[in-house]
């Protein structure tokens, strides 16, 4: 395995896109292959990067979520095509907004377009519904949050467009419903602890920010990052735990995660976090035509599975990742790719926000960087 391009790649990339450090973890059938830190953590001191650092992850939250999800659909708790109003009953009545005013909606929202971001939804964590709630009760929790967002008017009738939006945080509000324990404490039972994600949590209460990497927000015309308060919005209660956006991990941690994944849902001591038909089921492309049209062009060659992007037609970016390779990113330009058929493994963190040559660039030429240097 040669990964000198991958090497030079990295310290081309901060320097020329005015960006600090990284870090980059990639596994290939079960082992560390190549893990680098790179740069400074905090442009004011000069710390450098250790790969130690605490991230706020936002949306690489997301796979994690619905994996945690998928393991009831396993054991029967939870179905794909049930109504969500069969867990939270307040989602019975749902509406949606039309240009002749809040109607009545004709589809039944199921779990299924929570999973694949079809529900409805927008990402506004500021509609009236969180400010209504919010007034009534500030330390509500993830099932209150998707209760109260059932008085949400959705912008089209379930399951025919997709919005990227607060479905995930729904969803955990959905696994707090069905079993009846806190987001946190579930994820924490079924998926941190199991797989030694020892470092992993929700919320930052009692932990000291010298332990989190410094926080960025990128101008994209200048090319260049200054330092932002080191917080999470999507966080919106003391008692909310965000299964979109609120997950506090560091990189061993997180790749805990992605290499079980890319096992086939096992880790390397044998936990099954899932089943390998599970694993497929999640990559699969759950989209209908219409819909898939729409996400390729968010992201091209890429359709979205069950909380995922899923490569779905390679040569559209002539990407070196097989059909079925799977994952997501964050808005501090995270990136987690999961390929179970080669076994391959990758999570890079970043704590600079809103960095969109990040997404269209950057992440696309470090997976391809990876393969190119695994020899696939």
């Amino acid at each position: 395995m040669d990964f000198s391009t991958l090497d030079k790649f990295l310290d081309e990339h901060l320097w020329y896109y005015g960006l600090y450090g990284c870090d980059l973890a990639v596994t290939y059938k079960g082992q560390t292959v190549y893990r680098k830190q790179l740069g400074i953590d905090d442009i004011e001191t000069g710390k450098k990067i250790n790969g130690n650092e605490l991230y706020y992850i936002f949306s690489a939250t997301k796979p994690v979520t619905c994996a945690g999800a998928l393991r009831l659909v396993e054991r029967g708790l939870l179905e794909l095509d049930a109504p969500v109003s069969r867990y939270i009953p307040e989602f019975e009545n749902i509406k949606i907004s039309t240009p002749d005013g809040v109607v009545k909606a004709k589809n039944v929202m199921t779990v299924k377009h929570l999973f694949t971001m079809t529900a409805g939804y927008d990402y506004n964590i500021y509609c009236e519904a969180v400010d209504k709630l919010r007034g009534k009760n500030p330390n509500f929790t993830s099932r209150e949050l998707a209760a109260a967002l059932s008085e949400f008017p959705l912008h089209f009738e379930p399951g025919t467009d997709f919005l990227y939006s607060l479905c995930h945080d729904i969803l955990a509000g959905v696994v707090e419903a069905v079993t009846d324990m806190r987001f946190c404490e579930y994820q924490k039972k079924n998926i941190f602890v199991p797989l030694g994600m020892t470092r992993t949590c929700f919320h930052a209460d009692g932990l000291d920010e010298k332990l989190f990497a410094t926080q960025y927000l990128y101008d994209n015309g200048e090319k260049k990052c200054r330092k932002i308060p080191l917080k999470c919005e999507y966080t919106l209660s003391p008692n909310h735990d965000s299964g979109g956006a609120g997950m506090i991990c560091c990189t061993d941690d997180y790749m805990k995660f992605v290499c079980a994944m890319s096992l086939g849902g096992t880790s390397k001591d044998g936990y099954q976090l899932l089943k390998r038909e599970t694993v497929d089921l999640m990559r699969k492309n759950h989209l209908p035509y219409n819909v898939e049209r729409k996400f390729i062009r968010r992201m091209l060659g890429y359709s979205y599975g069950l909380g995922v992007r899923t490569m779905v037609d390679k040569n559209a970016q002539h990407a070196k990742s097989p059909v079925g390779e799977f994952g997501w990113d964050g808005a501090a330009s995270a990136y987690v790719l999961i390929d179970p058929d080669n076994q391959v493994g990758v999570y890079y963190a970043q704590n600079v926000r809103d960095c969109g040559y990040m997404y269209h660039i950057g992440h696309p030429a470090l997976r391809d960087h990876i393969y190119k240097a695994l020899e696939l």
